[in-house]
């Protein structure tokens, strides 16, 4: 698991919009230890509400970045950032996005977006991103700031060890665990939904699924979870039903072991579905 550097982002306020219950509340969780202001809210249309009333107004919104999820159900981060900008927003809206194709960036910046960051998210990258687009506030708050309180802070800090024993393990051994754990949890629940669609050709679905699990698990540090859902994603795309099949057994002996080894933490996960 790489470390992740310590960035200072106290006085920076975040919106962050993301359909994936397990990606807010790492980055709410990653944002905060370094000091932001974290609002988080589930899609498009909930940006669009929040920061704009139903006339069309820009509502007074105290937020220096927005992180924007483009792939969303109700309304998806391409149309909402359109709509935010055609309104006259001006705010830095990063896209977030787990396609990572050629010319994804261009697109993301064709629909209005600022910057671009990749899923599963590089948690180095996500906290550079955040302290370029929030200078101005951390530079401010950095000047009112007389009362620094480092111990405090300290605590704040994500363990990168929870005691957890050293082993032949697929799970992440730091404070990552806690979000994989939860992560799995709601695959394993999704999964006969999943092998529904399969079963009645809606290609469509499986691949929306596996397009959420490819984002999620890298950036929880299942990196294997991540390859797996992507093939599997890109089968059902190409409705190629042998490889669908294929790799859906793949995906779900890799889930049950999975389950398997966290099975004493599974009572704590979430159990939601997403």
């Amino acid at each position: 698991q790489a470390e992740w550097k310590r960035v200072e982002l106290r006085g920076a306020k975040v919106l962050v919009v993301d359909d994936a219950d397990t990606n807010r509340d790492l980055i709410r969780r990653l944002l905060s230890s370094a000091g932001a202001s974290v609002q988080c809210l589930e899609n498009g249309q909930d940006a669009v509400d929040y920061l704009l009333d139903p006339s069309g107004s820009i509502r007074p919104a105290d937020c220096d970045v927005i992180l924007m999820d483009m792939q969303m159900p109700v309304l998806d981060g391409y149309s909402a950032t359109r709509r935010l900008r055609e309104a006259g927003i001006g705010l830095p809206i990063v896209a977030m996005t787990a396609n990572s194709m050629v010319g994804d960036d261009k697109k993301c910046r064709q629909a209005g977006c600022s910057d671009y960051l990749s899923k599963p998210i590089n948690l180095d990258a996500l906290l550079e991103t955040v302290r370029k687009w929030s200078q101005e506030s951390i530079a401010s708050f950095d000047g009112l700031d007389t009362q620094t309180e480092p111990a405090a802070e300290a605590t704040n800090e994500p363990s990168r060890s929870q005691n957890v024993p050293e082993k032949s393990s697929r799970l992440p051994n730091d404070w990552l665990r806690k979000f994989a754990v939860d992560l799995v949890a709601k695959i394993h629940h999704q999964f006969p939904k999943i092998r529904q669609a399969y079963d009645e050709a809606d290609y469509h679905t499986v691949a929306e699924k596996l397009h959420w699990i490819k984002g999620s698990g890298g950036t929880v540090g299942l990196s294997d979870l991540t390859k797996l859902a992507a093939s599997c994603e890109s089968a059902a795309k190409s409705a190629d039903v042998n490889a669908i099949e294929k790799r859906l057994d793949e995906l779900q002996v890799y889930i049950d072991d999975l389950i398997d080894e966290c099975a004493a933490e599974l009572p704590a996960a979430v159990q939601s579905v997403k």
